[in-house]
C-alpha cells in the first residue's frame, strides 16, 4: 500500500516536464526508511513503511514518509 503511494508519486513528480531534471535525479524512493534521533526521552528510532527522500550532496531530507497502521 505505502509502497505503491509514493512510487506512484515518484513517478508523477519525474514525468512532470516542469521539474527541473536536477530535482528528479535527487528524488528517492526508500521502502526501509528509518530515522534515529536523541530526544529529551532518550534514544527515539522512527521505522517508516516508505519514504521519498531528497539528496543533497551526501544528505538526505525526508520529504514525505508513510506509515500504515491496523487497528
Amino acid at each position: 500500500m505505502a509502497s505503491a503511494l509514493l512510487s506512484s508519486i515518484s513517478d508523477e513528480v519525474k514525468m512532470n516536464s516542469g521539474i527541473s531534471s536536477e530535482v528528479t535525479r535527487n528524488l528517492l524512493y526508500d521502502p526501509h526508511s528509518r530515522s534515529v534521533g536523541y530526544t529529551s526521552r532518550g534514544l527515539t528510532t522512527r521505522a517508516w513503511d516508505g519514504a521519498l527522500q531528497y539528496r543533497e550532496g551526501k544528505r538526505l531530507t525526508l520529504m514525505i514518509a508513510v506509515e500504515v497502521g491496523v487497528s
